[in-house]
């Protein structure tokens, strides 16, 4: 998986890191509102993954918000963002859920899916800014067996102890520790471009 997501990098952006975050999506099944996305990081040689979502929720899709004047769920567009987040807190409207996470800093394209289907085709409206579409997890206190409200449009981690160990591990390179407030970059890249069975791998199955 590292040769793979090296090229990856040097494709989008002619280099490979000290540190990368990444994510697999799985476009089907979406309406089925559970955590079948791959997130996850290197850093060096070293690289981790685990279960999220890089979808908004069921609740999320059939009860949009509306920005800008357009009615509809954001899937973030696959591809690089660069300068994407930088460490900060989640939640800040929501005392008994804030916590510390990837905060989006950068502008993004992402996709109104303003027919509620949870696809993204031609009926949606692509557009470009700063939306608050972070990187995070979902409950503290238990597995979250569905995304349900832990996602508009957010990359969300299904277990608490993984981002914590994601953002421990960027804390701990160099370009962290020259500047705490660096942002960083985020590559999405759909399911079927993996030469890779990343599902398989988690589940144990190789």
């Amino acid at each position: 998986l590292v040769p793979f997501l090296k090229e990856m990098f040097f494709r989008f952006r002619g280099e490979y890191k000290e540190f990368n975050l990444f994510g697999f999506r799985d476009p089907s099944g979406t309406m089925s509102d559970v955590f079948n996305d791959i997130l996850g990081y290197t850093r060096g040689d070293e690289c981790f993954i685990d279960w999220g979502t890089t979808d908004p929720g069921k609740s999320g899709i059939l009860n949009p918000v509306t920005v800008g004047g357009i009615t509809g769920a954001a899937f973030l567009k696959p591809g690089l963002h660069k300068g994407m987040w930088k460490v900060g807190e989640h939640g800040i409207h929501n005392p008994s859920f804030k916590h510390k996470a990837w905060v989006q800093v950068g502008a993004v394209e992402i996709y109104r899916d303003r027919n509620k289907n949870g696809v993204i085709d031609s009926a949606d409206i692509l557009t470009r800014g700063v939306y608050g579409i972070n990187r995070h997890r979902a409950s503290k206190a238990k597995l979250a067996e569905f995304i349900g409200p832990y996602s508009i449009g957010c990359q969300v981690y299904q277990s608490a102890s993984s981002l914590e160990q994601e953002l421990n591990a960027f804390e701990s390179t160099d370009m962290f520790k020259a500047n705490n407030a660096v942002s960083v970059d985020y590559l999405l890249a759909e399911m079927n471009e993996i030469a890779f069975d990343v599902k398989a791998f988690l589940k144990g199955e190789i």
